[in-house]
């Protein structure tokens, strides 16, 4: 329902931020994967294109999108092999999501020491989700393989960054706002850098009310 300047203003947006992830901007093509990962622009194949373009350099949700998507097929072929170098990327890099991934792809692999031990690793540094994962892992690990995925962890915690690792950023601020539209219409609703995005109502110069996305 948004009226058509605000709609090719957003466009204009979305060219601009391609621009400068094809010249090579690495925030912008992490930008442009999130936006084409779900929402109304929802497009997998164009997402798998700009995170592996952001995953190239190092940007950990980036990585951690790529894991995913050779896991569940979405927007590229399943792949186990490129789920774990992507999600191993992540890991090393101190990811611990990246790390939960990798030890369900170790795990369907049998290598079930070496799961637990970057599940370990994970609930060290403080991610919850391991901790679930974690109780199934070591149910299936004699008293020695728990020893071995002990040792394993501490082994890989000394091989992560000593400095804090490179996070993503935002890919926009999402917040609601009230705006007045260039045909004169007002706005209320869910906005990106000043402009509708997501839900809301839209009041015409004449009174009307339209409410969507």
């Amino acid at each position: 329902f948004l009226c058509l300047n605000a709609s090719g203003l957003w466009g204009q947006r979305i060219t601009d931020l391609k621009n400068k992830a094809l010249a090579g901007d690495v925030d912008s093509q992490l930008h442009a994967g999130f936006i084409y990962s779900k929402g109304p622009r929802e497009d997998r194949k164009e997402a798998h294109y700009w995170m592996t373009m952001a995953a190239g350099k190092g940007m950990l949700s980036a990585c951690r999108y790529l894991g995913f998507a050779y896991v569940g097929g979405k927007g590229t072929a399943q792949n186990k092999n490129l789920a774990r170098k992507w999600f191993g990327m992540g890991s090393r890099k101190g990811d611990t999501l990246s790390m939960i991934g990798l030890a369900e792809c170790l795990s369907k692999q049998e290598e079930r020491i070496e799961s637990a031990a970057w599940l370990l690793l994970a609930k060290d540094l403080g991610e919850p989700r391991s901790l679930w994962r974690l109780e199934q892992s070591m149910k299936r690990l004699n008293a020695m393989e728990k020893t071995k995925a002990k040792d394993e962890a501490i082994k890989l915690k000394t091989t992560l960054p000593t400095g804090p690792s490179r996070q993503a950023s935002k890919p926009f601020v999402m917040k609601k706002s009230s705006l007045t539209l260039q045909d004169g219409s007002s706005y209320r609703g869910a906005t990106q850098n000043e402009l509708p995005h997501g839900f809301g109502e839209r009041v015409s110069r004449d009174g009307e009310i339209y409410q969507g996305y």
